[in-house]
């Protein structure tokens, strides 16, 4: 209540009609966000009322830029974007993925360069902006390549570890992915997961220094859990596809 009076305020003319909107999507949301950061989010949807929207907006308090995407939810989609929006300068350093009632999903990819600024540049923005705009209109197959990119001592200090997080989801089956943290690395995942015939109805991606740790919130085609044969499979293929490059031959 108290963010999105908040949000009520920061957004003016506009801020009854967001409140309004931010009272009808999922708490896990709202409480996610700072109220400035809820503010852009509810902006987009308030443009975007069906179909595809895309708004980049940089947060110098966080030193990151924000990439929000609201389209409708098709297969591979959360995989489709992670790529678009980690192409270029910007680097992923967290990510959420939320459904939302209407059948679209919201995703949220918070964004640095190399050096931990922010994508500023004009020409970097727009690019970005067109490419996530590319991502959520394409359908059919899609698998990422991996990105060569140089392997320092400390990222493989770091071991792959896949597990099941059995109270983290009441409708679904929740996985967390804990690897070095490297580029391509989300968009992998979420298209094994897409291959695997899982479904993405949430998500959340973090960073600490080497370190990736990403859940991710999945169900079958049933809309249900996924049976414990798939999620054996699905932990056997996301830990090979969360190796390091040179790591898989040692794993074989």
């Amino acid at each position: 209540e108290v963010r999105i009076d908040a949000v009520r305020e920061l957004m003016g003319d506009q801020g009854g009609e967001a409140a309004r909107l931010l009272e009808g999507l999922p708490h896990a949301l709202v409480m996610h966000f700072p109220p400035r950061q809820l503010a852009q989010l509810a902006a987009l949807l308030l443009d975007a009322s069906e179909g595809v929207g895309v708004r980049l907006w940089v947060d110098e308090l966080r030193d990151e830029t924000l990439a929000i995407v609201v389209a409708p939810d098709r297969p591979r989609l959360f995989a489709r974007l992670a790529h678009a929006a980690s192409r270029g300068v910007a680097s992923i350093v967290a990510a959420q993925a939320y459904r939302l009632e209407d059948g679209r999903v919201l995703d949220v990819f918070h964004l640095q360069e190399p050096a931990g600024r922010v994508v500023a540049e004009p020409e970097d923005l727009e690019r970005l902006k067109r490419g996530l705009e590319r991502a959520a209109a394409e359908e059919g197959p899609f698998r990422p390549g991996r990105r060569k990119f140089k392997v320092h001592l400390l990222m493989r200090r770091v071991p792959v570890r896949v597990r099941v997080l059995p109270k983290a989801s009441f409708r679904g089956t929740a996985i967390e992915v804990s690897c070095a943290d490297q580029p391509g690395l989300l968009a992998r995942l979420a298209a094994v997961i897409g291959e695997e015939g899982a479904e993405i109805f949430g998500a959340s991606v973090s960073t600490f220094g080497e370190r990736a740790v990403d859940v991710f919130f999945l169900s079958g085609p049933d809309g249900h859990a996924l049976p414990d044969e798939a999620v054996r499979r699905l932990c056997e293929r996301l830990a090979e596809a969360a190796r390091l490059p040179g790591d898989e031959e040692d794993a074989a």
